[in-house]
């Protein structure tokens, strides 16, 4: 079974953090797996949008830290390199699904 964290289109408060087990981000162009150290949730805070993926458990026991975005901007805003990590990962994951993307065309064509 698959549980739930987030839903796409959910307008969150939350910064996740995976700390054990794995929990998929299904995007509309694809899916990623998260494990323990990955993060999501953070582009919808940031950019104060809705969230782009279904995220959930994939393994039991899962677990996730989850950061309140108020937290999170705090952070971000007294660690510049914490803010460059996370921007970072945002436009890799970004980049990673539109890589997905291209090539499911390809083999589709």
């Amino acid at each position: 079974m698959r549980w739930p964290i987030v839903f796409r289109g959910e307008i969150l408060t939350q910064f996740y953090v995976v700390t054990k087990g794995a929990v998929v981000a299904q995007y509309p162009r694809g899916a990623l797996l998260l494990g323990p150290g990955d993060f999501f949730g953070e582009r919808a805070l940031l950019e104060v949008s809705p969230s782009e993926a279904t995220v959930r458990c994939m393994v039991s026991p899962t677990t996730v830290l989850a950061v309140p975005a108020a937290r999170l901007r705090e952070l971000i805003a007294g660690d510049p390199a914490l803010a460059e990590l996370v921007k970072a990962r945002v436009e890799a994951r970004r980049a990673e699904l539109v890589d997905r993307d291209l090539a499911r065309r390809v083999r589709a064509n």
